[in-house]
């Protein structure tokens, strides 16, 4: 089921009777629709999550928690008579003639009901997916009153809601519970139909149905007054109870309130996790306040705590995230190890070419028992992912060559910081620092280690490089690195990492003797993409949908799972020792290119020059 389109459809009206405005009421510190779009997003299998309303301001609430809203809804079909049926009519229609999308799958979660969690969407697709003749899957929860004990009101008479004598049960409004046939009532919170039942049967159930049996504590739909003070009461329950359950509360500070602290502190509130954002520049903290975050996520977020890094309380964080120049990483990383953090992620590239402080850092996180990952967060991708798969399945054969490259003029980063004057205002403008092109885009070097390291080829053991200077406007950094490499057990490879060429490219091919495989970012505006070549030269493709900000929402998830025990630091592909390695290589790169030769790199000699030979 790879290839299987996978939405989920939030229909969320501007008008409402009973709770004015209730699908962006603040409901326990969010708004309402914000609990069923975080959870959507959580759920690997969903390829969109759209939201469908008639109303401005509930699509700029639903973007700012990560949904689309690529249409806004005609007015007649949000009146209080209109069936679900036209709305998700209206939904696939503009989506086949707009963007010749049609999805296979399509999940109704209705905003109303809030309790709902991932592992409750996920579970109901699992049965789904299991069943190819079901046309439907809706979820019920044991009927609070059984149907079988209901009356209809005729001239002050009863008289029994069920034929008498049925299941052959007579009088069964005299029966006690428990002996009669259990009955279960839809609750309104995952709704699954196949795009074919609703636009050819013109359905939202088709002909069989399945049924997921939800709990009764999460199957609260709200509809009135009442139902929403029990679902602030019940969330508010979850929310004490999940700081000593198994997803607590975290506590993150984060060093450095420029482009990556803003994503990074986005994604960590998208977890609800407690932030407190910190600058050396107190004019930083206001830009962030101010722009920086209204301008990428709609508004500011009051949940995140602003102070200066000598205000920033000192220990009691579950981790710590360093967006900080790599120029003066090392020393501020050795620091933060002594507030004793579960976890801390550092930026890439974790060092400049220097590896001034790297070995000295392993060895005290090592010591301290604190998990380290650096942000190399195209190897936690769903593109590299698929990669993955295809590689266990050994469809390409005998692996011949690696290629990895990152080309791409920086203009967008320098407008993502437009309060930056010039090139030399940053440590981007120097090498010698962690910035120019093997530093910036040192992605391209740790992406072909990671497909090395799922080849079982051995880490980089020798390198050849070419690099290009440009020294201008008080700036020295590369414009252009290209490295031959060769593992220690014999895979050959290439790497180029440019700030120069437009548009950008960002691709790795993997060359087997049978087949190929390529790993596309970008491959348009909103998607990566996976191709496979066969020796006879047919194409397959995988087309992966993407936003910028989910890079850092699946760092996040991923830092839960090494929090949580479910992955250990030292197989995480993103690990200090991975970020390391990746340093290491840059720096046998400079020397390449200053001795004009082949250098080796021994890994023995720990994470400084003289590993470098």
């Amino acid at each position: 089921m790879t290839n299987t389109k996978i939405i989920v459809l939030i229909p969320a009206r501007g008008g409402s009777k009973s709770i004015p405005r209730k699908n962006i009421k603040m409901l326990a510190g969010k708004p309402m629709i914000a609990y069923s779009i975080e959870e959507a997003r959580k759920c690997p299998e969903v390829e969109r999550v759209i939201v469908s309303t008639d109303d401005e301001e509930i699509a700029k609430v639903a973007k700012q928690y990560g949904a689309e809203v690529p249409f806004l809804r005609p007015k007649e079909l949000a009146e209080d008579h209109v069936q679900d049926l036209p709305v998700f009519l209206h939904c696939l229609q503009w989506l086949q003639e707009n963007e010749n999308y049609i999805p296979d799958i399509v999940i109704q979660l209705r905003p109303t009901s809030p309790l709902r969690q991932a592992t409750h969407i996920q579970e109901a697709l699992k049965i789904f997916l299991k069943n190819q003749k079901a046309d439907c899957v809706r979820s019920v929860t044991l009927a609070s009153e059984h149907p079988l004990k209901m009356w209809r009101l005729e001239d002050c008479s009863l008289i029994p809601f069920t034929p008498e004598n049925a299941y052959g049960i007579r009088e069964s409004y005299n029966y006690p519970r428990q002996k009669l046939p259990g009955a279960y009532t839809q609750n309104g919170s995952v709704e699954i139909i196949r795009a074919k039942s609703i636009l050819e049967k013109k359905s939202l159930s088709g002909d069989r149905i399945l049924g997921y049996v939800m709990p009764e504590e999460v199957s609260v739909n709200i509809d009135s007054p009442l139902d929403f003070e029990l679902a602030e009461l019940l969330l508010k329950k979850r929310n004490e109870a999940m700081t000593l359950g198994n997803r607590p509360i975290r506590k993150v500070k984060i060093l450095g309130a420029g482009s990556i602290g803003n994503h990074l502190a986005q994604a960590a509130r998208r977890m609800g996790w407690d932030v407190t954002l910190c600058d050396v520049d107190p004019e930083a903290l206001r830009r962030t306040q101010a722009s920086i975050y209204p301008s990428r996520y709609g508004q500011w977020d009051k949940g995140i705590q602003l102070c200066t890094v000598a205000e920033a309380p000192r220990g009691g964080f579950d981790m710590i995230f360093l967006g900080t120049p790599p120029d003066i990483r090392m020393k501020i990383a050795i620091d933060c190890l002594e507030e004793s953090p579960r976890l801390i992620q550092l930026e890439k590239p974790v060092c400049p070419p220097s590896l001034e402080g790297a070995q000295a850092f392993f060895e005290k996180a090592k010591k301290k028992g604190v998990a380290v990952c650096v942000g190399f967060d195209h190897v936690l991708g769903e593109n590299t992912l698929q990669v993955e798969k295809l590689l266990s399945e050994e469809i390409i054969g005998k692996i011949e060559t690696l290629d990895v490259e990152f080309r791409e003029y920086w203009g967008g980063i320098f407008a993502a910081h437009p309060w930056l004057p010039s090139i030399s205002s940053s440590y981007l403008g120097f090498w010698k620092k962690g910035g120019g092109a093997s530093g910036e885009h040192s992605h391209a070097t740790n992406l072909w280690q990671h497909f090395a390291h799922c080849l079982g080829a051995g880490r980089i053991s020798e390198v050849t490089a070419v690099i290009d200077f440009s020294q201008k406007d008080g700036a020295d950094y590369d414009r252009l690195a290209s490295l031959s490499v060769k593992t220690e057990k014999g895979l050959l490879g290439r790497i180029i990492q440019d700030v120069v060429t437009r548009p950008p490219r960002k691709w790795a091919r993997i060359q087997g003797n049978k087949a190929a495989i390529e790993w596309v970012c970008g491959w348009k505006p909103s998607e990566d993409a996976v191709f496979c070549y066969s020796e006879t030269g047919d194409k397959s493709e995988i087309l992966i949908p993407k936003k910028r900000p989910d890079d850092f929402f699946r760092e996040m998830l991923h830092f839960e799972r090494l929090l949580t025990g479910e992955l250990k630091p030292e197989s995480s592909p993103i690990s200090l020792q991975r970020g390391l390695d990746t340093a290491l290589v840059i720096s046998a790169a400079h020397r390449s290119h200053r001795e004009r030769r082949m250098v080796k790199i021994d890994y023995s000699k720990g994470y400084c020059t003289e590993a470098i030979s």
